[in-house]
């Protein structure tokens, strides 16, 4: 810690020391540019410009839940998980998907469940359909 805070008062930030000695904006911050970097990568193979808008919304609501309670950033410590459950989320309200019938009204196969579940973020569909239930809970979203 105290080689991070030389390198961190080196280039000029100052670091708020609490109880663990971690400064909770840094925190939130690294995560939440870690998920920016993996919705932009997403966004670079395949990209619809009302889910970037509604993503990036559901991000900035999701950023002010972290600041409200730091502690949800232990839900989501999976960056590629949580990036692709807000992409899915914002892609089910811009591609009109109906929850009762379970398919998209205007279907595009690059934002479904398991084409970013396999294709582009590697990850288990199971796990994002974990992480768009514990969003949906948080950033209040129906």
């Amino acid at each position: 810690f105290r080689a991070y805070r030389l390198l961190v008062d080196a280039n000029g930030h100052k670091i708020n020391n609490n109880n663990n000695g971690f400064d909770p904006m840094l925190i939130i911050e690294k995560r939440i540019e870690k998920i920016k970097n993996v919705i932009d990568f997403v966004f670079s193979q395949c990209y619809d410009s009302c889910i970037a808008s509604e993503t990036m919304e559901l991000l900035n609501r999701l950023a002010e839940a972290f600041m409200n309670d730091i502690s949800l950033t232990n839900k989501f410590v999976n960056s590629e998980a949580t990036a692709g459950a807000l992409i899915n989320i914002a892609a089910r309200k811009c591609l009109n998907f109906d929850e009762r019938l379970k398919k998209y009204n205007d279907y595009k196969k690059e934002f479904t469940l398991e084409y970013l579940a396999k294709i582009l973020l590697n990850i288990s569909s199971v796990s994002l359909r974990l992480y768009i239930k514990k969003l949906k809970e948080v950033i209040n979203n129906d």
